[in-house]
C-alpha cells in the first residue's frame, strides 16, 4: 500500500503502519509497577482462597460418625449472636467432645442461630464429621463447595495485570504486514471471551446474596403477618478491624407466633454494617421509645421475622454484581457479533493487490450490501459509535473502577481516624485514585457532549467506486451556532495487527491504528453553512478501497470536527465504503 500521490496541489502520502509504537524505558518501568500491583494482589489473594478451598475438600473425605447433642443454645458473642452447641461421638474405644458446627462459621442474626438450635435439640442424634488424622476434630457441617467460585475473582487481577506487563515489555519488531483469512483471529476471540466470561461468572457469583435474595424477601414480605412485639434491648454495635470502625442496627426484640414466643434481630434483609454513627443512633433510638413496636412475621416460618420490611437505599448495593456481569456478557455479545461480521465479509470474492478480482490473495472488501447500494438513492451514514453508548460506557468503567478502589480508600481513611495509618496502602493508592478521578472527569466530558448538535448526514452513492465521486450533504439538529468553527475531512485509517518473528515462532502483536490518508475537504465559520450543506468529494484512484483481511483492514470515514467554545468539541466520524472500480461489473 505504498505510494504517493498527488491531488489539487496536496500530497497525500501512503505507507504501511509499523506497529505499535516502541515505548521509553521510563514508561514501561511506570506501566510496569501498575500492572505488577494488579498481578501481585490476584497471586496473594488467589494462593490463600486455593488454600483455604483444599482445607473444604479435605473434609469431604472425613469419615461420617453419629453423635448426640450435649448442648445447644445462642449465646451473645459482644453484641453478635452465636450457635453455641457441644456434642459427643466415639472412634474406636475413645469418646470425643466436639464444640464445632463448621469451620468458618461466623457469628449471625439471632433467628438464624435459633433455627439451628431447633435443628439440634439437646439430647437428640446427630450426624458429624470426623478428621481420620485427628479424631479430636470434627464438624457438624462441612463448609459449601461453592467457596471454590471465588477463585474466579482474583483471576481478573492477575489476568490484567499479567497481559498488561507483558504488553509493556514485548518485543515489537517492524516487519512487513501479513494478510490471513479472517478465520485466523479466532484465538484471539476466544481468549477474550473465556476472560470476559470471569467477568460473568463473579457478576453472577454475586448476585444471589447482593441481589436476587434482598429483592426477593423484600417482595415475599408484603405478604408477612404485621404482629406486636417488644423491644428486650436495642443498641448501635461497632465493629472494629483492620478495616476501620462500621456500624450496624442490632435490636433484639420478641414476638409470639402459632402459640409460641420467638426472637429475632432482623432490622432489614440486607443487614449490613456501614460507616456512619449517627443514622444508626436515631433509628435504636425511636424504636426505644416507641410504645407499641411491630414487626412482620413469615406465616410459612414463624421463626423468620424483620422489622423494615419495605425497600431501603442499601438495596442499591445489588447494582455491584451487575457491572461485573454486564462487563463480561456485554463483551462476549461484542466479541461474538464482530466475529460475525468478519465471516459476513468472506462470501464477497477475493481481490489481488491491484484491486482486481483473482482467485488468490486472502483480502476481503469491507462491509457488503445490497446492489442497490449504486443507485443514485441518497444513502444515510451513521456515525461511528453513539454518543450515549459512550457515555454509558465511561460511566460504568468509572464506577467500577472507583468502587474497587472505594474500599481501599476506606480502609486507609479508618487508619488514619484510629491514628494506625497504613502509610504503605495509602502512597500504592494514589494513582489508582488519580485513574478514578480521571475516568469521572472523562464520563462528565462525556456526558456534556451528549447536548452537542446532532449530525444527520447522507452520501450518494452509497458505496464509491476508486476514482469517482459522491455527493455528501448534512444538516444539524439541535443549536448548530454553538460551534465557531466546523472541518470536513475525509480519512482513510488502517488498524493493524502485525506479527513478527521470534526464532522460529510467530508471535501476535498488539492492534495499532495510523490514518494512511487525511484531505480536509472544507472549513466553514459561517453559521448557515455550518447548519447545513452539500459538498462533493473524491477518492483517488491511486487509493486502497476498504478491505478486511482478518490482520489488516482500511476504512474509510467523513469526519466532521467542530470547535465549541468553553465546551466538549464536535468529532463525529462517519464510516463510508470504497470498492475497486470494477465492482460494479462484477456485480
Amino acid at each position: 500500500m505504498n505510494g504517493i500521490m498527488k491531488r489539487s496541489g496536496v500530497q497525500i502520502s501512503f505507507s504501511s503502519s509499523k506497529g505499535s509504537a516502541q515505548l521509553s524505558p521510563v514508561n514501561r518501568g511506570l506501566g510496569s509497577l501498575f500492572f505488577l500491583a494488579f498481578f501481585l494482589m490476584g497471586s496473594l489473594f488467589e494462593v490463600f482462597t486455593i488454600r483455604e478451598f483444599v482445607v473444604i475438600l479435605r473434609t469431604y473425605s472425613w469419615q461420617q460418625t453419629p453423635c448426640r447433642i450435649l448442648s445447644s443454645e445462642v449465646v451473645s458473642n459482644e453484641g453478635d449472636y452465636r450457635f453455641a452447641v457441644r456434642y459427643e461421638y466415639a472412634v474406636g474405644s475413645d469418646t470425643f467432645v466436639g464444640e464445632k458446627f463448621k469451620r468458618n462459621f461466623h457469628d449471625g442474626d439471632y433467628d438464624k442461630q435459633s433455627g439451628r438450635v431447633q435443628q439440634y435439640p439437646v439430647g437428640s442424634p446427630a450426624v458429624c464429621f470426623v478428621n481420620p488424622a485427628n479424631p479430636s476434630e470434627a464438624v457438624l457441617q462441612r463448609d459449601s463447595l461453592l467457596f471454590g467460585l471465588v477463585i474466579l475473582f482474583p483471576l481478573l487481577f492477575i489476568g490484567i495485570g499479567g497481559i498488561g506487563i507483558y504488553a509493556m515489555w514485548a518485543r515489537i519488531k517492524p516487519k512487513p504486514v501479513e494478510t490471513r483469512p479472517i478465520s485466523d483471529s479466532s484465538k484471539g476471540r476466544r481468549a477474550l471471551i473465556v476472560f470476559l466470561s470471569i467477568f460473568a461468572l463473579v457478576g453472577l457469583g454475586m448476585m444471589w446474596p447482593l441481589c436476587v435474595r434482598p429483592i426477593y424477601k423484600v417482595i415475599d414480605a408484603r405478604n408477612w403477618i404485621e404482629t406486636p412485639c417488644r423491644v428486650l434491648h436495642a443498641e448501635v454495635r461497632s465493629h472494629d478491624s483492620d478495616d476501620g470502625t462500621t456500624y450496624s442496627v442490632d435490636i433484639l426484640y420478641e414476638y409470639t407466633a402459632d402459640g409460641k414466643v420467638w426472637r429475632s434481630n432482623r432490622y432489614d434483609f440486607l443487614g449490613s454494617s456501614s460507616s456512619g454513627r449517627s443514622g444508626k443512633q436515631a433509628v435504636v433510638d425511636q424504636y426505644r421509645a416507641m410504645p407499641r413496636p411491630v414487626c412482620f412475621v413469615n406465616p410459612a416460618n414463624p421463626a423468620e421475622a424483620v422489622l423494615v420490611r419495605k425497600p431501603t437505599a442499601k438495596l442499591l448495593i445489588c447494582l455491584f454484581p451487575w457491572v461485573f456481569f454486564l462487563i463480561g456478557a456485554g463483551g462476549i455479545v461484542g466479541v461474538l457479533r464482530s466475529a460475525r461480521r468478519s465471516k459476513a465479509a468472506a462470501w464477497l470474492p477475493p481481490v489481488s493487490d491491484s484491486g482486481h478480482a483473482g482467485v488468490a490473495g486472502n483480502m476481503y472488501w469491507l462491509n457488503p450490501s445490497p446492489e442497490n447500494d449504486f443507485a443514485d438513492d441518497w444513502v444515510a451514514l451513521p456515525a461511528a459509535g453513539r454518543r450515549i453508548g459512550k457515555f454509558f460506557g465511561w460511566l460504568f468503567f468509572a464506577v467500577f473502577w472507583n468502587g474497587i478502589t472505594s474500599v481501599f480508600v476506606t480502609i486507609a481513611v479508618q487508619s488514619c481516624r484510629h491514628g494506625h495509618p497504613e502509610w504503605f496502602m495509602t502512597v500504592f493508592l494514589v494513582p489508582f485514585v488519580l485513574i478514578g478521578l480521571a475516568l469521572i472527569l472523562a464520563a462528565c466530558h462525556q456526558l456534556l457532549s451528549l447536548f452537542n448538535p446532532y449530525l444527520i448526514a447522507r452520501i450518494r452513492p452509497g458505496r464509491i467506486p476508486l476514482g469517482s465521486s459522491a455527493d455528501l450533504n448534512w444538516t444539524f439538529k439541535g443549536l448548530p451556532g454553538r460551534i465557531g468553527e466546523l472541518k470536513v475531512v475525509l480519512t482513510a485509517t488502517e488498524p493493524i495487527r502485525s506479527t513478527s518473528d521470534d526464532g522460529d515462532r510467530k508471535r501476535q502483536m498488539s492492534p495499532s491504528s495510523k490514518p494512511v490518508f487525511e484531505c480536509e475537504l472544507a472549513c466553514l465559520t459561517d453559521p448557515q453553512q455550518i447548519a447545513s450543506g452539500q459538498i462533493r468529494l473524491s477518492i483517488p484512484a491511486s487509493a486502497m478501497h476498504s478491505f478486511d483481511s482478518g490482520n489488516c483492514r482500511l476504512t474509510w470515514a467523513v469526519s466532521f470536527r467542530g470547535d465549541i467554545r468553553i465546551w466538549p468539541n464536535l468529532k463525529d466520524d462517519l464510516p463510508i465504503v470504497v470498492v475497486p472500480p470494477n465492482l460494479q461489473e462484477l456485480r
